[in-house]
């Protein structure tokens, strides 16, 4: 039976409204899976991070961690160019030149329907990387390394589109030398790190710190910061105590000593309590807390060491959306 021309432009208008509701309604359902624009977000991490590295070598691998926002199913992975890490001075801490593609964590079962993907931005502290067709080069940006390293602000192109991210209250990086580490169970060790809760609202209070050792031992540093900390922190606000049950802790109030650098322990037991004051308080709402911290010790033959780096790195409050934690680029 030979078709109509009216019902040949109904057949072909059905099919091609078939196939936009096919295209269209995943469309909508995978652009309604994020309320974010399409782009590249850092993730709001805060607090100190101690990287190890060699007595002699003049660089520290740090990778930092961001959110691609894909446009669409079939977007490619962004590349990035002219990667700047300053500081508060506008001194540049690290440096990528060259065309470089994000480093992603993809699911490739996933691929498609992913919408916000975790990805990297690998760089060098102190270095500047650059990257050409056959390889990267490497350079220092300084004959010497800082104490430590306090990013201000990350500037990038993403597929071609200048960014800045403000980086400022986020991460204090501290070289670790690896041959000034000990972490024998015969030296001074962190046993453990515990939430200290308030017991009405399990609102959070302070973290506590367990460490156990060698009696006679002198503790001389710690490397631990969070944003909001003040020059006198450590000498107003942190306590100590030579107890060895912590569990007692958990709802109590911490019954401690003022610290004060450098304390001689003569017990093989120590607690570093570290209370959240209102304005690290009012800094770490709604970020990705690194507590993680490192100490300095000496013993009795003065030899100093690290030891720590162990803990966690987790959400600051529950209930947030990984959304609610990311870091816009500047208009």
């Amino acid at each position: 039976m030979k078709l109509q021309p009216f019902t040949k432009k109904w057949l072909l208008s059905t099919f091609v409204l078939l196939m936009l509701v096919i295209i269209v309604i995943p469309l909508l359902w995978w652009n309604m899976r994020s309320s974010l624009p399409s782009g590249l977000y850092v993730e709001k991490q805060v607090g100190s991070v101690g990287v190890e590295m060699g007595e002699h070598e003049w660089g520290l691998e740090f990778s930092l961690p961001v959110q691609w926002k894909k446009a669409s199913p079939w977007e490619d992975i962004p590349i990035l160019d002219e990667i700047t890490l300053l500081n508060s001075y506008g001194d540049i801490i690290a440096s990528v030149r060259g065309k470089t593609p994000l480093k992603v964590e993809v699911n490739k079962d996933n691929l498609l329907t992913e919408r916000l993907i975790s990805g990297e931005i690998e760089l060098n502290i102190n270095g500047e990387r650059i990257v050409g067709n056959t390889g990267s080069l490497l350079t220092p940006l300084s004959s010497t390394m800082q104490a430590s390293y306090i990013p201000y602000e990350l500037r990038l192109s993403f597929n071609g589109e200048q960014m800045i991210f403000p980086m400022k209250g986020s991460y204090k990086i501290f070289p670790i030398i690896e041959t000034m580490t000990d972490y024998r169970p015969s030296a001074w060790h962190v046993e453990g790190i515990k939430v200290h809760q308030d017991a009405g609202s399990n609102i959070t209070k302070g973290y506590i710190v367990k460490l156990q050792g060698p009696k006679g031992s002198t503790l001389k540093d710690i490397l631990f910061w969070l944003p909001g900390m003040t020059n006198e922190y450590y000498s107003n606000h942190v306590l100590y105590s030579l107890d060895e049950n912590w569990d007692r802790y958990d709802l109590d109030q911490f019954d401690g000593e003022p610290l004060s650098l450098p304390l001689t322990i003569m017990s093989n037991n120590l607690l570093v309590y570290f209370p959240i004051t209102d304005e690290i308080r009012t800094n770490i709402n709604k970020t990705i807390v690194h507590v993680r911290p490192y100490f300095t010790f000496l013993n009795e033959d003065k030899v100093e060491y690290y030891t720590g780096g162990s803990g966690s790195v987790g959400p600051f409050e529950d209930g947030i959306s990984k959304e609610g934690m990311l870091i816009a680029p500047q208009k």
